[in-house]
């Protein structure tokens, strides 16, 4: 199933898809891993979605300063594995398509597997949320330089955030309260 992000119904399906999956999870604890690039560690879902979620949320991983990738991804496992393995863990990870496939988000149950290091690298998410943000094999041209191109793959950014926090009303995480927390530092 793909949610097309320039559809107004999208953020809903996406917390849907979410749920259902933290429901057959029967974890409590969650945590957001977003994915990056080696080349772009602050790529394509880091800044927009990354950076935004942890506002809302102690448990995000994969931000501007500490990014996640499968260049790092063991490191990262050996720091944060037991964490992750102890929550519901929601994974981002952006994607090529082709022109038609940019700004669709595709949810996925298969766990993410960084490519490079094979079968046996530690596995990742309860759900994956593949955002389609580039064209297939140019990953390292980044979003499309087409500007409408550019505004669907932003909007897909938008949606999987909206989307998470349908999903923290639907659960009752209080994520104002963390907001709160965060901006009287």
């Amino acid at each position: 199933m793909s949610i097309d992000a320039g559809k107004w119904t999208s953020d809903w399906y996406v917390a849907r898809e979410i749920y259902a999956a933290y429901e057959d999870s029967r974890k409590d604890e969650l945590c957001i891993i977003c994915i990056g690039d080696p080349a772009t560690p602050g790529g394509y879902l880091v800044k927009p979605v990354g950076e935004a979620l942890a506002e809302y949320h102690p448990n995000v991983f994969g931000t501007l300063d500490r990014p996640v990738h499968e260049g790092n991804w063991l490191e990262r496992w050996a720091e944060h594995g037991e964490t992750w393995r102890s929550c519901f863990q929601i994974v981002i990870a952006p994607r090529g398509g082709d022109d038609n496939d940019i700004g669709f988000i595709v949810p996925s149950r298969a766990p993410w597997v960084p490519k490079t290091l094979g079968p046996d690298a530690p596995q990742l998410g309860h759900i994956v949320l593949y955002a389609t943000v580039f064209f297939a094999g140019l990953e390292e041209a980044g979003v499309p330089a087409n500007p409408h191109l550019e505004k669907r793959a932003a909007k897909a950014a938008d949606v999987v955030v909206d989307g998470v926090l349908r999903f923290f009303h639907k659960i009752g995480y209080d994520h104002t309260q963390y907001q709160e927390r965060v901006l009287k530092r």
